[in-house]
């Protein structure tokens, strides 16, 4: 893989020549650059001068045009040490105990929850620092995105996975999130809630829980319909019918908002929550998507793949299996 990854910077192009541990600095008002190699071996140029800087040292480049210079490098300090724990994690995340690399946003569990297990339902994962009265589904926005519909966005930086696949129950002290056991290929969905009808000018979903099944607004296959709404922790069957709504008699569980905050993908927090109909309190579910037309502006393509962009920090899209 030699001289495989190259990087520039207004005063050098650097070629990495061996994997091993890099950092780069630049400061823009010096015009200077540091490449520091804790192992490896980086190649630069300076001008017409080309260099080498092997383990243990720094190359400094300054100005243009360009001077160089080596010297050995200072010891670790704490961004690298900080560098070094988050590699670390990202190699042997605790998460992967529970869930499969095939699922989008593992990778922000372990840094905003911890996973404990629960007896009826296998393994959950709750997150941390959640505001008293706080429901999954409650901060956030909604957009339309092609082929899925209206796809629920969250605001949490772990807000991608959680939202997207497997069920939230209230475990007595707060919502847990339960991915429903190891799967290779878990299978998306773009909000796995249900839509309460008897409103007037509002709309009010809730999260599904576990044994909930989700009857997608979208066409799907058979396959997708079991895959979806199958559950693998203990205690619950393979696959289940309509209701009961678990978290629908949860204090708190239930959100209801202007439609038009819905309809024009505005945020969804407190201080636009409104208080729950008293004709929406036995009415029944309505669906699983809401019934409007998105406003243009929000409608999103993704041709076939997970809208996985969406995610707050998003890495780009990655392929998903398809309906």
């Amino acid at each position: 893989m030699q001289g495989s990854m190259a990087f520039h910077t207004p005063n050098t192009t650097l070629s990495v020549q061996r994997l091993g541990a890099y950092r780069i600095d630049y400061d823009a008002v010096a015009m200077q650059t540091k490449v520091t190699v804790r192992e490896g071996l980086v190649q630069l140029s300076c001008g017409p001068r080309q260099l080498e800087a092997q383990a243990g040292q720094t190359a400094t480049l300054s100005g243009s045009p360009c001077t160089a210079s080596l010297a050995e490098a200072a010891p670790a300090d704490s961004f690298d040490a900080w560098c070094s724990e988050r590699d670390r994690r990202d190699a042997q995340p605790k998460s992967l105990n529970y869930v499969s690399r095939g699922m989008v946003g593992y990778e922000d569990l372990d840094d905003y929850g911890a996973w404990q297990t629960d007896t009826q339902y296998g393994a959950m994962w709750m997150p941390s620092g959640m505001p008293s009265g706080w429901a999954p589904y409650h901060v956030g926005h909604w957009v339309y995105v092609l082929p899925w519909g209206w796809t629920w966005v969250d605001a949490a930086p772990w807000g991608f996975a959680p939202f997207h696949y497997g069920r939230w129950v209230y475990a007595g002290n707060g919502w847990g999130w339960l991915p429903g056991g190891m799967v290779a290929r878990p299978y998306y969905a773009p909000a796995l809630v249900a839509f309460v009808g008897g409103g007037v000018g509002v709309a009010a979903w809730f999260a599904l829980g576990p044994g909930d099944v989700y009857s997608p607004a979208y066409p799907f296959s058979p396959i997708y319909g079991r895959r979806i709404n199958a559950w693998r922790g203990p205690g619950v069957p393979v696959a289940y019918g309509h209701g009961p709504y678990l978290n629908r008699g949860v204090p708190g569980a239930i959100v209801v908002v202007p439609v038009a905050t819905l309809q024009g993908g505005r945020p969804v927090g407190p201080g636009v929550y409104r208080p729950v109909p008293a004709a929406m309190r036995g009415a029944p579910v309505a669906g699983f998507a809401p019934s409007v037309a998105p406003h243009p502006a929000l409608i999103r393509g993704y041709a076939g793949r997970t809208p996985s962009a969406l995610r707050p920090g998003g890495l780009g899209p990655r392929q998903a299996v398809p309906p």
